[in-house]
């Protein structure tokens, strides 16, 4: 399934790739697997869920939904 991400770039330009730790974004742009992404539906999870998106389109994406009040 293809998620259209509308203007979500723009996150891009705030986030920036140089700005995520260097040996991360190394070994996520060497592989090629699924990637599962641990959100609680707060903005940081968020953000970090879109840029993944973003970032590794290539790469299937399993969102882990966490809700803290359970």
């Amino acid at each position: 399934m293809n998620v259209q991400l509308g203007n979500w770039e723009v996150l891009t330009k705030i986030f920036p790739k140089k700005r995520l730790h260097q040996e991360v974004v190394a070994w996520l742009d060497a592989y090629t697997g699924p990637l599962s992404v641990a959100c609680s539906g707060g903005p940081d999870s968020l953000i970090l869920l879109l840029l993944t998106r973003l970032y590794w389109p290539q790469n299937r994406c399993f969102l882990l939904y966490y809700n803290h009040k359970l």
